[in-house]
């Protein structure tokens, strides 16, 4: 074992919490397929060492680090298994033609929870798991399994891992990182709505974009990230599955309803009070997924993509995310109450 290798085990210990029975989330031969399979289409650098580290921790989020010693300089992708799992409970929630209240309100208890444990407040964690209980079983368990699940959990994990290695890509430039040309592109989007939108509330989204833009260069890195990704999925659906046009738009259904998901969990780790911080950031990322799919699509197939999407927002609202806020701003308020009750108790 290498001392690089050393120092991340050390990174994760500390950082992470593994959930019970990780091992049986992470399906090792695949995702490591995956990877290969992907980082081949990154025409990475010959003396570029990148290694995949699988988990399955509370913290969801996989990310990417550079370690570095006297004899190597190594981009480690800590790739979490659990969020997909998380992502099959959430996808159901979207399959499921009826109400969804009951499976939402259990959802939000069990993921307050697991970011309580993490913030070692274990009355918070507690008491949200035992809520999460008391509501029984999940009314939307019989999507969890279905065959449409298990497309979307498989395009959504290949596009998240391709987002990985996107930024791997972008370590190994350097300074020279490609983003000039992106940023201006993403400006020029949201130009576009500032000069020809009729609508006030979007004309002032946009330029406060355009500022973000400007001023933020993570988020054009992200874009950056998301494009390698996105074109990966492509290659991958039209090679392994089918390169009609119905097996492509359910491809990019799910990694819609991925960076949505992503955005939603997101949401939940800052609290309500936060949210307003992501607003900007997640409309450039989903503006950019629909004008940069758009382009790669052929005429006839264009107006079948905006049918799609914007049936895709709407029946995700319903399904979740209307039900998923008022949740987090009910909780957030319990556990606030909780809080204070504590330190009454213990005054």
């Amino acid at each position: 074992m290498s001392s690089t290798d050393e120092a991340l085990f050390q990174f994760i210990d500390i950082e992470r919490l593994e959930v019970p029975n990780a091992e049986e989330l992470i399906n090792r031969d695949h995702l490591t397929d995956l990877f290969n399979r992907i980082s081949r289409e990154a025409y990475l650098a010959s003396d570029t060492i990148i290694k995949l580290y699988l988990c399955a921790t509370y913290n969801k989020f996989s990310i990417i680090t550079r370690l570095k010693n006297k004899t190597e300089d190594v981009c480690y992708i800590i790739y979490d298994a659990y969020l997909v799992r998380v992502f099959r409970e959430l996808n159901a929630l979207y399959f499921f033609e009826d109400s969804t209240s009951s499976d939402v309100w259990k959802m939000s208890y069990r993921l307050t929870a697991e970011r309580e444990k993490l913030r070692r407040n274990d009355t918070l964690a507690s008491y949200a798991i035992l809520n999460c209980y008391a509501l029984g079983e999940s009314d939307t368990k019989c999507e969890q399994d279905s065959s449409e699940n298990d497309f979307f959990c498989h395009i959504q994990e290949f596009y998240i891992l391709a987002h990985e290695i996107g930024h791997a890509r972008l370590m190994n430039y350097g300074s020279e990182k490609p983003t000039h040309d992106m940023q201006e592109a993403l400006a020029s989007i949201f130009s576009y709505w500032v000069d020809n939108s009729l609508d006030a509330d979007e004309v002032s989204l946009s330029r406060r974009a355009e500022e973000e833009i400007s001023n933020n260069k993570s988020i054009t890195e992200e874009c950056i990230c998301d494009a390698f990704a996105i074109m990966c999925v492509l290659k991958y659906v039209e090679s392994d599955f089918s390169k009609t046009t119905d097996k492509k738009m359910l491809a990019f259904e799910a990694v819609y309803v991925c960076l949505m998901h992503i955005q939603l969990l997101s949401m939940h780790e800052l609290g309500p009070l936060d949210v307003e911080e992501l607003e900007i950031t997640n409309s450039i990322r989903n503006q950019f997924f629909f004008d940069y799919v758009l382009g790669t699509l052929a005429p006839n197939e264009k107006p079948v993509f905006e049918k799609m999407i914007a049936a895709c927002a709407e029946k995700y609202d319903q399904q979740i995310l209307e039900e998923f806020l008022d949740a987090l701003i009910t909780l957030e308020g319990r556990l606030v109450n909780l809080s204070e009750s504590v330190v009454e108790c213990s005054m």
